[in-house]
């Protein structure tokens, strides 16, 4: 899953223009990450961290969230010189894919060590948030040992990131009981899930297409592709471990499909609406045609018919 936070700057022809991003996470950016970028510039460099000499353009392409020694400067210069307005966007994937590709991501050596986990202006201890290995990286794992570990922060991960941490203490666990603890972080993710201006699926690319087109009024390039060859695609386990999965997963697999019912009403609503409009449009195109039909034929030349040169030098001689 993947949070943005866009402020989207369309050009004349409705195309992604120039966006300002704040990334997190790594899960789904292979799909609209990439997609946005491509849509803009392929050739500029995403990946580094700005400094405040640095072009504006260059400066706006940072991932800051990736980079949090300059994040808030690099926030202030920015944004600070001008009002924008934000969108808060994400991707959600179906939980036990999510979760097979993390594990697979881990396995080839990925780590979250830079990663702070800020939350009530600080970070959490070693006492609540224990590492699940020992040494520079978890390479390697198997998938038993990733489900073992009680302090993976794959699990559940989507809620965790779309909820209000400081609503149940941040990580501290014994701060309210676990099952209360459970149900308010699921109901803060669907509160800030319903509140953004766009979400989407991975599993309904062109759908998702649809509704992030309709919603900022502008058209991609070329149409989002379904690659059902993934990272998770290529893992065969057993329905023992796709249960465990989803036991692990429990809060992940409840927003999924609060989700997906919200995300069928958007689409739904925009589709609609757009055959409303089409409607609209026929109707007042066969309101003019028929307007034009009826007026004289001797009216409509005339109203056809432009001053000769002669006439146009008197006016022009008259200003």
């Amino acid at each position: 899953m993947n949070v943005w936070v866009k402020s989207l700057v369309l050009d004349k022809t409705k195309r992604v223009g120039n966006e300002k991003e704040k990334h997190e996470s790594n899960v789904a950016q292979t799909t609209l990450h990439e997609i946005l970028q491509e849509e803009n510039n392929p050739r500029v460099q995403w990946n580094g961290c700005c400094d405040v000499d640095l072009s504006f353009d260059i400066c706006t392409k940072c991932q800051l969230a990736k980079h949090l020694s300059c994040y808030y400067q690099s926030i202030y210069f920015i944004f600070s010189s001008s009002c924008r307005k934000f969108y808060y966007i994400t991707l959600l994937r179906d939980p036990v894919s999510r979760y097979l590709s993390e594990w697979r991501h881990v396995q080839r050596g990925a780590t979250w060590k830079t990663s702070l986990h800020m939350c009530d202006g600080r970070t959490p201890t070693p006492e609540e948030l224990p590492s699940c290995y020992e040494g520079t990286d978890w390479s390697g794992c198997t998938l038993q040992e990733f489900m073992d570990c009680p302090y993976n922060l794959a699990n559940n991960r989507q809620v965790r990131m779309l909820a209000d941490l400081s609503l149940v203490g941040c990580y501290n666990m014994s701060f309210i009981p676990e099952n209360k603890r459970a149900q308010i972080l699921l109901e803060s993710a669907k509160k800030n899930l319903k509140d953004m201006a766009f979400f989407g699926l991975t599993e309904f690319q062109r759908k998702t297409q649809y509704l992030f087109e309709r919603t900022f009024n502008l058209k991609f390039i070329r149409p989002f592709m379904q690659y059902n060859s993934t990272r998770a695609g290529g893992v065969e386990v057993d329905n023992d471990t796709i249960r465990r999965i989803e036991e692990l997963n429990d809060l992940d697999m409840q927003l999924y499909d609060y989700a997906k019912d919200l995300f069928q009403q958007r689409y739904q609503y925009k589709r609609q609406l757009e055959r409303m409009e089409q409607r609209i449009k026929n109707r007042e195109e066969r309101l003019l045609h028929r307007s034009n039909e009826a007026l004289p034929k001797e009216e409509t030349e005339e109203q056809g018919r432009l001053p000769t040169e002669d006439y146009m030098s008197h006016i022009i001689e008259k200003w």
